[in-house]
């Protein structure tokens, strides 16, 4: 029997064996007792999710290789073998530099994995075994991607993960291409990648996903109008939990609970990111804080300094004069940055979103058993609220 734990490292697997071997030079064969304990050390959530994020990565460069076969190019392009005229004639090289190559530089940057994770643990929680849809861990972070590429090409940003933006090197046109066709990758996956689904259960995996798709870019459109709603991150988080929760067989109470926790999760991750984005990210220069009144965005922690009793008249209008520049000065940013910090509007923002992830927790707790897997779903939000990075 193989167990699963947060006490060893980071499981172990206990059982009988037939021995044959030597003691003491002496031939002996028996039947002897096992024990063999995980490999590595995951003392921290941090660390778990950096390891997470090297299997997503491994599962990505198997679906998307820059050295691709031709079945992986046909895939990628056509799906079925009654389309695959469509891929005839590309050249490798054509596919690899405008549809791999760009989305590959931006994931093998590094990312966070969390939304991978969230996906295999909602599986995981009510039942399933998420081990058979290990590939499903590319997903996420593949649409996670393209929809980075986009937003950078409407912000204007020319960094991404350390390095520059997708647009920065190919040009707009291309970096649109790119992007958009991230999100098409999906259906690759889902439909030639996971053969076994019932027709039931792939129907419901494709309308939770183009929820997502819908409802993220109605969030982007008010974003991009200066009123970050927070709502891409949030749907896309509950999205992808709920297609977890129909892969692993659980009930529909279950789905749209997980559903709903997870979008507080995602909610909270991007309440969090607010207010580091003006305090600092752990290992962030300081010249790149602020980035948000930079641009001018009217930010959770922005909204909530609007309310009469966080700030004074005086002060909320001098705070929308500094944003209205949208110039990435840094003593605009800073002057903007004190009104927050000394409002007490920060520390709000981070105590708002611990108290959406408690009621959240509430409301999900009743409808999953106990096992290690809600644990790690519990954990999870410990780590959205108090990271740092």
């Amino acid at each position: 029997q193989e167990f699963q734990t947060l006490i060893s490292k980071p499981s172990y697997w206990e059982g009988r064996v037939n021995v044959k071997g030597t003691i003491d030079s002496r031939s002996t064969t028996g039947i002897g007792f096992l024990e063999v304990k995980g490999q590595g050390d995951l003392s921290s959530l941090s660390t778990f999710f950096k390891n997470i994020s090297g299997v997503v990565r491994e599962e990505i460069k198997a679906i998307l290789p820059l050295n691709p076969t031709k079945k992986h190019i046909q895939d990628l392009i056509a799906n079925r073998t009654d389309f695959s005229h469509l891929a005839a004639g590309l050249s490798k090289q054509s596919v690899v530099s405008t549809l791999i190559a760009p989305l590959r530089s931006i994931i093998d940057r590094g990312g966070k994995g969390w939304r991978s994770y969230a996906l295999a643990l909602s599986i995981d929680v009510v039942g399933g075994d998420s081990r058979k849809y290990r590939h499903l861990l590319a997903l996420p972070e593949i649409i996670h991607c393209g929809s980075l590429i986009i937003d950078d090409i409407q912000d204007a940003s020319d960094i991404r993960r350390g390095a520059p933006t997708c647009h920065v090197e190919l040009g707009v046109p291309a970096a649109i291409n790119v992007g958009t066709a991230a999100y098409f990758h999906a259906i690759n996956i889902l439909e030639v990648m996971t053969p076994g689904l019932s027709v039931e259960t792939r129907l419901e995996i494709y309308r939770l996903y183009f929820v997502a798709m819908r409802a993220g870019h109605c969030g982007q459109g008010l974003d991009i109008q200066g009123l970050t709603h927070l709502m891409p991150a949030a749907v896309e988080s509950g999205t992808l939990a709920g297609m977890g929760v129909v892969l692993g067989g659980g009930s529909k109470e279950q789905r749209l609970r997980v559903c709903r926790y997870f979008e507080t999760l995602g909610l909270a991750f991007q309440i969090v990111d607010d207010v580091l984005s003006i305090r600092g990210f752990q290992g962030k220069q300081k010249g790149k804080l602020g980035e948000d009144i930079a641009m001018g965005k009217v930010t959770y922690p922005i909204a909530r300094a609007m309310r009469r009793e966080n700030l004074t008249f005086k002060q909320r209008t001098r705070l929308w004069e500094l944003l209205k520049l949208k110039k990435n000065d840094s003593k605009v940013i800073q002057e903007a940055s004190f009104l927050l910090e000394e409002s007490g509007v920060l520390d709000q923002c981070l105590k708002e979103a611990e108290r959406l992830t408690e009621n959240a927790w509430k409301n999900v707790d009743l409808v999953l058993v106990e096992s290690c897997y809600k644990i790690m779903m519990r954990a999870f939000a410990s780590y959205v609220l108090h990271r740092h990075y």
